[in-house]
């Protein structure tokens, strides 16, 4: 299948204003994302202040524009602003890069969707071999599916939806400055929505086990991923503060978009203590069957482990695993 088949636009894209915007958005990112790891390296303590200043000057003037050529208007917008002019000459000579980069981007056709397809793609191949690594068979056989994108100006819907009947995922270009966050880190994001959302057999899961356990895998895997050590620190803090400016900005806050926040330290601590244990359960949480009960044992089995001090939770995840059934009767044992 060609890129055009596998990024599909949902009708207020045929609008020429809305789909410059997804154009320049997209441009912005694709022509940032390869130089990320460079400016982290290059300028420690500046980097996420650049990338900070280019988001902000995205969400203010985005909403306005009307052709892809005004990219040009905010990349010089964003040279203008006093804190970039002052940048020492390494930061200088990597953002040039970025803007040939943005150049040469923008005559190329659908650049930003060939963007979003090879991140689609790369997100595919990372969950196959994190499966063949951890054994976890839903994630070695995981399929590349379409991403359908959305026009959500206001951010008043979640940034990306999954659909398991139709086999797409949904990607939102919402006009915030978190948005573009994600938009660094588009690989990320569709791995999430693979490993959260599409693979797991069980529809009735939780936003608990979604967002916390099963996110918590795609963040440990991230932490030890054996890539360039600036590229890692780029694609975590990018991924953190993604999604704590995402639950600051919706109305439910951070509980109505990850679930309990008391479940969240039981769970990271499981996968750190026990980092065995924790993928013989994902396995298992990734194959439960697709039905109410098997979801609610999830969870209860999530509230138990939220109750237990550090040495009792210790103690559990130091037997011999026999499955998620045995494992929350121990819980249980006095």
């Amino acid at each position: 299948m060609a890129p055009d088949d596998l990024v599909l636009l949902d009708d207020p894209f045929l609008s020429p204003n809305v789909r410059a915007r997804l154009d320049i958005f997209l441009l912005l990112a694709a022509a940032l994302q390869p130089s990320l790891k460079d400016l982290n390296q290059k300028a420690e303590d500046e980097w996420d202040e650049i990338v900070t200043i280019l988001a902000k000057i995205l969400e203010q003037e985005l909403p306005s524009m009307q052709v892809t050529a005004d990219v040009a208007r905010i990349w010089n917008q964003f040279k203008a602003n006093a804190r970039i002019s002052k940048l020492g000459k390494k930061a200088v000579a990597t953002l040039q890069e970025v803007e040939t980069r943005l150049a040469s981007g923008r005559r190329i056709k659908d650049r930003g969707l060939k963007y979003l397809d090879a991140a689609n793609n790369q997100a595919v191949t990372w969950i196959q071999k994190l499966g063949v690594e951890q054994e976890v068979q839903s994630f070695a056989g995981t399929s590349k599916v379409p991403v359908r994108l959305y026009y959500d100006p206001k951010g008043e819907e979640f940034c990306a939806s999954s659909n398991q009947l139709v086999g797409e995922i949904g990607w939102k270009l919402q006009l915030k400055e978190y948005a573009f966050y994600g938009a660094l880190i588009p690989d990320m994001i569709f791995e999430h929505e693979y490993i959260s959302h599409l693979l797991p057999k069980n529809q009735a899961l939780s936003r608990g086990v979604r967002e916390l356990w099963l996110s918590t895998a795609l963040h440990r895997a991230h932490v030890n991923a054996q890539i360039d050590v600036h590229q890692r620190r780029v694609n975590l803090f990018l991924w953190q503060k993604f999604r704590d400016q995402l639950a600051e900005t919706h109305p439910g806050g951070a509980r109505a978009i990850y679930g309990p926040g008391n479940l969240e330290n039981s769970v990271e601590n499981t996968s750190f203590y026990a980092p065995e244990i924790f993928w013989l359960a994902t396995a298992e949480i990734m194959d439960l069957a697709n039905t109410e009960e098997e979801a609610e044992f999830m969870d209860a089995l999530l509230e138990t482990m939220s109750w237990l001090d550090d040495a009792k939770l210790r103690a559990a995840l130091s037997d011999k695993w026999n499955g998620l059934n045995e494992f929350h009767m121990s819980l249980l044992l006095p």
